[in-house]
């Protein structure tokens, strides 16, 4: 149970049963691989850390884009 009180995405990927559904759409969509490559770094201290212009909008893109964003895809599969 704990377990799902993590902050490491892969992990949670791993226990909503989703995680070979985004390997496989990653191999599909290479967008979608670049953005779960920029998602995935943020960790829970990330949230305090002082971002420059380039990397807040990179990772706001990674996350929202509404094609290839990691967000939208969560939604759709799970």
């Amino acid at each position: 149970m704990s377990a799902v009180y993590s902050h490491k995405l892969d992990d949670l990927l791993g226990l909503a049963g989703i995680k070979p559904q985004l390997q496989q759409d990653m191999k599909n969509d290479p967008a979608l691989a670049a953005a779960w490559g920029v998602a995935s770094k943020w960790n829970e201290a990330s949230r305090y850390s002082l971002w420059d212009q380039f990397t807040a909008k990179s990772m706001i893109d990674a996350v929202g884009h509404q094609t290839h964003g990691v967000l939208p895809w969560l939604k759709k599969h799970w």
